[in-house]
């Protein structure tokens, strides 16, 4: 993130540090960190974003990273977004940089040429397997290389309809008239095809890549078709995959948008390396939530929502989701028969839906981000001769990996732009907060300078001066425990905030809290009512506890309604130590209970005032003594928050 005119960095993360060759970045200006970005052309893009308010998206932009002690100057290419950051009245202050490496996507290309290249000449130097068809009497001579393609036994009788049968039913038609079109003087004999062969061991497709020709006689009738075949499964299969996963790329880097993306490369993957792909993340609450699904064969798409509706664990358990996302592993079931269909099998409507499915073979992929599991990309053959095979683990495996990249940094980007929000919202908040007392103050100071310049104070009341004097005490009381706020948050932040337990006496602290407090509740027309004899002693901090009970007292005290009592209460209850206090006022939303211990928010209505930091600091010092705050149903209106303290928790000099 960079603010102003002249591009001061306000924020740099580790991956952009070592862009940067480790160069010292925050405080400074781009030009004087990295003067090499005004020849390329970057920082007239950053001025264009600042100008004009309007986002630029980089595609394949290239950046030289500068040489460092360990590495020489190298050029890289960057996929990203150029975001400007607006300040509240909506003028443009900043703009922030989200980009990320897209060198591979590039560079494949390149690969896939050199991949074609490699590929020609592999199939002049390997081992070929010769036809020789008559087209007369219909047989067919052949090398035992060339029946091996097929899958066929050196002692079998070849005919040209078990060549056609073993051909993939996909491509027949394709062979057909290409064999037709050789066969027919006008094409000049020629014959060049590669095509798929589904005859091999297995059930295991193979590709192989087919050159003849024909003879014709005198009348311009085929007499002969000869010709080589050569299997080459394994330089299609790098070409493809070297094009799928340029494709992929691309795909991952026009969006930031992790659900579209997925969504895009799921129907990618579908039929280049599945006949289904099914993409699920994890949710927040530890749950599985399926973003994007593809199939080849919609009847099999609508029956694989239908089983996943009507046995929902069962399928996961059956696929082994539950156990990928334990492991970190990938799951690769090479075939799936009727015997594994049955266990997989709740019951018998489930086994014939299965049965209808028609699963044959299946990978289970980690989305891993961070060495934290959060999703699973699942890859399905359904009724199709080709199967998984160990040698398609490790390219599959990149394509989950460049996926969990995109949804990282689609991710950290909407945190990124979430927190520039926080910041700005709370910045708001935080000025509007600071200047109410101060005006108060700069008041009071004002009407008492003016009295001493015109030789008034000596004759004006003392009531009236100890009046003033009250006020400007009570604002710069008030600024002070903003400024403490803002001081325990940076601390919190920094983990610089220490406990210092000792037995203290949870009675006697709420006592004294509610004796503090008295005034104030007297003026707002509020009474206490306070159920708590004896003593409930613990290892506790108790300024921090006082701090915790002052903010929950002083909101009961503002939210509630003049004339209403609030109710606060101690007791025991199984060695843990519980603080309720119960107000009248409006109350809390269910969904708003767990909202208002964040950073930044509020109870109730933002008119009433506050930085949003209260309650957040009371939790963050209730969960390091171990215990928990929270709110409950109240008795009639109002809220009841409870405060729920181990008495012995070890907790000493812990940092918060």
């Amino acid at each position: 993130i960079v603010r102003g005119p002249e591009f001061r960095y306000e924020l740099s993360n580790p991956l952009n540090q070592r862009l940067a060759g480790d160069r010292e970045m925050v405080g400074k200006t781009v030009q004087e960190v990295m003067p090499e970005l005004e020849a390329a052309g970057t920082v007239a893009l950053l001025r264009q974003v600042f100008e004009t308010g309007e986002p630029y998206v980089a595609r394949e932009y290239p950046v030289t990273m500068p040489a460092t002690l360990d590495r020489p100057a190298q050029p890289i290419f960057m996929n990203g977004v150029l975001q400007p950051l607006r300040s509240g009245t909506g003028s443009v202050e900043g703009v922030m940089v989200f980009a990320y490496d897209v060198t591979d996507l590039v560079l494949s290309r390149d690969r896939v040429k050199d991949a074609e290249e490699r590929t020609r000449l592999a199939m002049d130097a390997a081992s070929i397997g010769t036809f020789d068809f008559d087209p007369q009497t219909g047989s067919v001579r052949c090398d035992e290389r060339y029946r091996a393609l097929f899958g066929l036994a050196g002692d079998v009788s070849v005919t040209a309809d078990m060549l056609m049968e073993a051909i993939s039913p996909e491509d027949q038609t394709r062979v057909q008239a290409a064999v037709t079109s050789a066969l027919h003087p006008s094409s000049g004999g020629v014959f060049d095809i590669a095509y798929r062969i589904r005859g091999a061991a297995g059930g295991i497709e193979r590709w192989s890549h087919m050159r003849g020709r024909t003879y014709f006689d005198d009348s311009q009738k085929p007499v002969r078709f000869v010709g080589t075949g050569i299997d080459i499964t394994a330089q299609r299969r790098a070409l493809d995959q070297l094009r799928f996963l340029a494709e992929v790329s691309t795909v991952l880097a026009e969006s930031l948008d992790h659900r579209t993306t997925l969504h895009q490369v799921a129907q990618l993957a579908v039929p280049e390396v599945a006949d289904a792909c099914v993409v699920e993340l994890i949710t927040p609450q530890g749950l599985t939530e399926r973003v994007a699904i593809a199939a080849l064969d919609l009847e099999k798409k609508e029956l694989l929502e239908a089983i996943r509706r009507r046995y929902p664990s069962a399928l996961k358990e059956a696929f082994g989701v539950a156990r990928v996302i334990e492991t970190g592993q990938a799951r690769f079931t090479p075939e799936i028969g009727e015997e594994m269909l049955k266990r997989m099998a709740r019951d018998e409507g489930h086994l014939e839906m299965l049965r209808k499915l028609g699963l044959r073979s299946t990978i289970l992929l980690p989305l891993v981000s961070r060495r934290r599991v959060i999703g699973v990309l699942s890859l399905i053959r359904m009724n199709s001769w080709a199967r998984y095979t160990e040698d398609e683990l490790e390219f599959v495996e990149e394509v989950a990996r460049r996926a969990a990249v995109a949804i990282e940094n689609a991710q950290l980007y909407e945190q990124a732009i979430e927190a520039v929000g926080i910041r700005d919202q709370f910045l708001s908040i935080a000025s509007h907060e600071l200047k109410t007392p101060l005006t108060s103050l700069t008041l009071q100071i004002s009407t008492l300078s003016r009295l001493v310049a015109t030789d008034k104070l000596s004759t004006t009341p003392k009531d009236k001066l100890a009046h003033r004097l009250a006020i400007m005490s009570k604002q710069a009381d008030r600024l002070a425990s903003l400024m403490e706020e803002l001081l325990d948050v940076s601390r919190m932040s920094r983990s610089e905030l220490v406990l210092n337990v000792r037995q203290t006496d949870l009675v006697a602290l709420v006592g004294e809290a509610l004796a503090a407090m008295a005034e104030e509740a007297d003026r707002r027309g509020v009474t206490f009512g306070f159920d708590g004899t004896g003593k409930i002693e613990g290892l506790w901090d108790p300024d921090r506890l006082n701090q915790v009970v002052t903010n929950l007292l002083e909101n009961a005290l503002k939210y509630g309604p003049a004339g209403k009592p609030v109710i606060v209460k101690t007791h025991l209850v199984n060695d843990r130590a519980i603080l309720r206090i119960q107000d009248e006022g409006p109350g809390i939303a269910l969904e708003d209970r767990k909202r208002i211990f964040e950073q930044f928010e509020r109870a109730a209505s933002p008119n009433l005032g506050g930085l949003g930091l209260g309650l957040w600091i009371a939790r963050k010092i209730v969960e390091a003594h171990g215990g928990e705050i929270y709110v409950e149903e109240g008795m009639g209106a109002g809220s009841c928050f409870v405060v729920a303290l181990p008495l012995h928790h070890p907790t000493k000099n812990d940092r918060i």
